[in-house]
């Protein structure tokens, strides 16, 4: 390949940015949002619109490219070499109409966003535990959030999509489309989405928060967790075993503490739902109450600057004494002080009436971990803590798990083979190969 004639090429063609190695900024956008993954694409392009995104799948098949769409830079995976990164930060749209209960969305637009335009509505949408995802990468992706025990993963809410197909096609597409069941988790694998419609669901009442406990609790929380496995689908919950470091990083409030937190959201449930996690230890701080759709993302506190991390996850079919007792232990071994959070969280039984790939998970909890790298390390200490958590947790836990929360792993340990076989049958047939494999099994 000819990267130079190659970027010439899009700088002559697409209305939007192109940028490149030899451009001023270019190590910040090259760069994803994890930044433990070095991207070395040959381009960086924002485009204006779909036309430019029919330009730039047209420009790389000439040139022997890839194009990896990238609405925010999470989720990154593998170095790209080879491929032109697209950003989609134009389609920005939102618009919501409360009597049909949809809202349709840009491909760049965000899920705090999205959440903050439904507030007053009555009305919620997919919401994962961050407000700077992209609410294609949630969808696409069949992410898990807040409300998927409710309206189901990620895909379970697009009704319809406006995608550029690889020949540069671009139209909108519903269920009477094969493509429309691989879209619901394949993402940019099948197409390249600029806009999405999305179903929403009413709740009257929109209660969230986190219960915190002292970390000598943790069994005993978790032990009160696992009665709510089959809860009300309005029910969502995650138990977080947490260990920060004493870094002068951290704010001072949580700076080498450690504590067991409770992170709930109840739609159209009463709170007493929590009150056995509430009298199985002594809160040290209850914070669940009303919240605004607008406010999810402030329950878990996830970070908003990019960073580096190293994690792990699993499904686990129970919690059980024998699940729960290696959870806790886990968190006591010294040599996995680089975890910061071992999060346990309620899957159970949740709706999937819509054609996806994305199967129904397998058990009823996920356990997940994430191990900060610092700036400047090179994350050896962090992946050696998460690979020895996921061995000490593996009597405990099935080698499997959702594909947002994949981490360094491919799609074979959230896909199905019959539906790996049908994410490269459909590539093959309508020349896919220009959208670049990310996660993909050879």
């Amino acid at each position: 390949m000819d990267a130079i004639a190659l970027v010439d090429d899009l700088r002559a063609r697409v209305g939007g940015t192109v940028l490149a190695a030899d451009d001023d900024g270019w190590d910040e956008a090259r760069a994803p949002w994890a930044r433990q993954v070095l991207q070395r694409p040959v381009a960086v392009v924002t485009a204006a619109d779909a036309i430019d995104v029919a330009t730039v799948l047209d420009v790389a098949r000439a040139h022997g490219a890839t194009v990896a769409v990238q609405p925010t830079g999470h989720g990154a995976h593998d170095a790209l070499d080879g491929a032109i990164v697209l950003r989609m930060g134009a389609f920005d749209g939102v618009e919501v109409d409360v009597e049909t209960r949809t809202a349709r969305v840009g491909a760049g637009v965000l899920v705090g966003d999205l959440l903050a335009a439904l507030d007053g509505t009555g009305l919620v949408a997919p919401s994962g535990s961050s407000r700077i995802v992209s609410v294609a990468g949630l969808v696409l992706g069949g992410g898990h959030g807040w409300l998927s025990r409710l309206g189901g993963l990620g895909g379970q809410w697009l009704r319809r999509a406006h995608v550029v197909l690889p020949d540069g096609a671009h139209r909108w597409i519903d269920d009477a489309d094969p493509a429309m069941r691989l879209l619901r988790g394949a993402g940019g694998l099948v197409a390249i989405a600029t806009e999405l419609e999305l179903d929403l669901l009413p709740v009257a009442d929109l209660r969230g928060g986190a219960l915190a406990f002292a970390s000598e609790a943790a069994r005993v929380v978790l032990l009160a967790a696992s009665e709510l496995a089959t809860a009300a689908p309005g029910v969502a919950l995650s138990i977080d075993l947490l260990a920060m470091p004493d870094v002068p990083a951290l704010p001072e409030a949580i700076r080498g503490r450690s504590w067991t937190s409770v992170h709930a959201v109840l739609a159209d449930v009463d709170d007493a739902v929590l009150d056995g996690i509430r009298t199985a230890a002594h809160p040290i701080a209850d914070a669940i109450a009303p919240i605004a759709p607008g406010a999810l993302h402030a329950i878990a506190g996830d970070p908003e600057e990019p960073g580096a991390a190293a994690g792990w996850s699993a499904f686990a079919p129970s919690l059980d004494d024998a699940t729960i007792d290696a959870i806790v232990r886990a968190r006591a071994d010294p040599s996995l002080a680089a975890i910061v959070a071992i999060e346990v969280r309620l899957l159970g039984a949740m709706p999937a009436p819509l054609p996806t790939i994305v199967p129904a998970p397998s058990a009823d909890w996920l356990v997940h971990c994430i191990a900060p790298i610092p700036p400047g390390g090179d994350g050896a200490t962090q992946r050696s803590a998460v690979a020895r958590l996921a061995a000490l947790l593996a009597p405990v836990t099935v080698d499997a798990t959702l594909p947002t929360f994949l981490g360094d792993a491919g799609l074979e340990r959230a896909l199905p083979e019959d539906a790996l076989d049908a994410v490269r049958a459909w590539r093959a047939e309508h020349d896919g190969d220009v959208l670049h494999p990310s996660r993909l099994p050879r």
